[in-house]
């Protein structure tokens, strides 16, 4: 099995139909080690607008996608303004770092040994205290 510590998406995830993404983040979740970080570039637009792909991704999706085993951080939000051709209103893109980590939200409380012994950055505390 891969374990990335690193990880980069400009387009696969608005590629994918929305009812198959958290397929795409389960995967993820499985190629990185804890710590991984990724850079994720979304592309946002009222969806009724165009049919996909590419699909419109919003901020609102990333975030409930990556609500389980990962740290979320918008570094910028642009209002695509070269997009409207496309005769869509409200064209943006953002771009977030994403961060892999060892809580889910079945076992909050629980840490991932196999996680933990991975982890080889002295960034999580509670690594110490196994």
């Amino acid at each position: 099995v891969i374990q990335a510590d690193s990880w980069y998406d400009w387009a696969a995830l608005i590629a994918i139909e929305p009812s198959k993404r958290e397929n795409y983040v389960d995967q993820i979740r499985k190629q990185t080690k804890l710590g991984a970080v990724g850079l994720l570039i979304t592309f946002a637009y009222p969806q009724e607008q165009m049919q996909g792909p590419p699909y419109a991704l919003h901020d609102d999706d990333v975030t409930l996608l990556f609500s389980d085993g990962f740290e979320l951080e918008c570094l910028e939000k642009i209002d695509l303004e070269d997009d409207k051709d496309r005769n869509l209103t409200n064209v943006s893109s953002s771009i977030f770092k994403i961060r892999r980590i060892n809580w889910t939200k079945i076992h909050p409380n629980i840490f991932s040994l196999y996680d933990e012994w991975q982890y080889q950055d002295n960034q999580n505390p509670r690594a110490a205290n196994l």
